[in-house]
């Protein structure tokens, strides 16, 4: 899935299956431009009334706005309560251009529809409403995974690009690994950030540009460099 740099993207979280509390549900998703959340008490949740979901009729409200977003979603049944439920917050989602991408099934449902995928996420819809969340495919698990690294991945970007004397790489894989002192793989590392060789060369760059702007700029004012 590729996301382009107009591409607002948003999340929504709601407490609606046991197997999904929010704050996994935060971690496989990671940041967004805008998040919503729905947190619902005893009687609402055995109501199960979709109006109930107050900040997902707020995501999906109807609008005149024609540009694309994407709304990330954990899995389908963190999105809507039933079948028919899950049918009218799509239909509400494509109205609006959206793209649904729930991470835990690995599964894209562009804002023109796609018979094929609905209806796989409405099989992953109801294994995880008959299973209770327990029971994942090799293909949710695997897409849960990719989504974790994602996640993890985002811990170090911001010292990725930075000196190795400063920031060891080892350091780095290990801050993002899947749990205490086990690192993150260094083609994991590579495949979510891209090449630290190449990041660190570009930001020397940047820094030798800078500094050339500086001494232009100093030496025009006519004040010494040294």
């Amino acid at each position: 899935m590729l996301y382009t740099s107009f591409m607002k993207t948003k999340a929504y979280f709601a407490n609606l299956h046991p197997a999904w509390p929010i704050e996994r549900q935060r971690e496989i998703l990671g940041d967004a431009d805008a998040t919503y959340t729905d947190k619902l008490g005893p009687t609402a949740l055995k109501r199960r009334d979709p109006a109930d979901l107050k900040d997902r009729a707020n995501l999906l409200r109807p609008t005149s706005r024609r540009a694309p977003e994407t709304i990330r979603v954990a899995s389908p049944v963190t999105f809507a309560f039933s079948r028919a439920d899950f049918a009218m917050a799509v239909a509400a989602a494509h109205a609006r251009m959206a793209t649904l991408v729930f991470v835990a099934p690995g599964l894209t449902l562009p804002s023109a529809p796609e018979v094929e995928t609905y209806d796989k996420l409405l099989a992953s819809f109801d294994r995880q409403n008959r299973t209770r969340g327990l029971v994942m495919t090799r293909a949710e698990r695997a897409a849960a995974l990719i989504a974790d690294t994602a996640r993890r991945a985002q811990i170090i970007k911001p010292y990725w690009h930075l000196p190795e004397e400063e920031w060891p790489k080892a350091k780095l894989l290990m801050m993002a690994g899947p749990r205490p002192g086990v690192p993150m793989s260094p083609a994991n590392a590579k495949r979510e950030l891209g090449s630290r060789h190449l990041a660190q060369a570009e930001y020397q760059r940047q820094l030798n540009r800078e500094a050339g702007r500086a001494a232009a700029r100093a030496k025009k004012k006519g004040t010494p460099n040294g």
